[in-house]
């Protein structure tokens, strides 16, 4: 993708369609709503199909050559994306079961995806006003964002500096999971042969957001997720100076094969 495409102006572009979405979002999950089923363990919710609806149309709008693919529209057939060099990846509400829940932990996830990578991505957190964005050569961005704001701008004082260090130092381990998983016997035999370490759990995408911010320093995944679930969230944590890397130690790819789940990977900062 030509380098003068990702910019500073696409990137708030994205932020404030995110927050758009997010703002539709937090209409539905202020009042009770009806649960519906995809598939066996995979609810939906109307929050799910509006978010979808404007990120598509927006996104659509904005750059309509770039192909579009969500959740929501997981029946695009592998022939047809298999020819994508680059295009839209998203989850528009990330974290249902958290969203059902009303605990809070959910996001609007969007990513741009070039020869495999994401090389811009954006999560926003509407219910703790909080959004993260990040494109390739640009950086990563943290700042406060309510789902009322309607002139969306970044600025340097948002900057996240990507972090240095090439290996952990002898403080206990930050360890962040996921929320839906703690019984996870994988992650338990992983958790086994750690030094001293603290456990917290999170739901949605913001736990990539908590390594990048240095919040948390290592988040392992042993349980099945899907490329729309980590993308945005792999651009930021990329751009912050850290990665996802799969068992053998190798950055996860995007759009390589058929299935959309991602191998069993390990998300760090350093």
């Amino acid at each position: 993708m030509n380098k003068d495409i990702i910019n500073l102006e696409l990137l708030e572009k994205i932020g404030q369609i995110a927050i758009i979405a997010g703002r539709a979002v937090m209409e539905i999950y202020k009042k009770d709503f009806d649960i519906k089923e995809k598939k066996p363990n995979h609810p939906v919710t109307e929050a799910d199909y509006n978010s979808h609806n404007i990120i598509k149309n927006s996104l659509e709008n904005l750059k309509k050559e770039i192909p579009f693919f969500s959740e929501e529209s997981d029946h695009i057939p592998w022939e047809e994306r298999k020819k994508w060099k680059n295009y839209w990846l998203v989850d528009p509400l990330d974290g249902t079961k958290e969203f059902i829940k009303k605990n809070g932990e959910f996001t609007i996830n969007i990513a741009l995806i070039s020869s495999h990578f994401p090389i811009l991505g954006v999560v926003y957190a509407p219910t703790i006003s909080r959004i993260y964005l990040a494109a390739k050569n640009l950086g990563c961005f943290i700042k406060k964002a309510s789902i009322n704001e309607n002139n969306f701008h970044l600025n340097i004082d948002s900057k996240l500096i990507a972090y240095k260090e090439d290996k952990f130092s002898d403080k206990k381990l930050n360890i962040i999971s996921s929320r839906s998983h703690i019984n996870d016997e994988k992650m338990k035999k992983w958790l086994k042969i750690q030094n001293e370490y603290n456990l917290n759990y999170s739901g949605s995408s913001i736990k990539f957001c908590l390594v990048a911010e240095g919040k948390a320093d290592i988040y392992p995944r042993f349980k099945p997720t899907s490329e729309w679930d980590t993308a945005a969230g792999h651009c930021i944590l990329k751009e912050a100076g850290g990665n996802i890397r799969n068992l053998d130690g190798d950055e996860i790819k995007y759009n390589t094969k058929d299935s959309v789940i991602n191998p069993e990977f390990i998300a760090s900062r350093f």
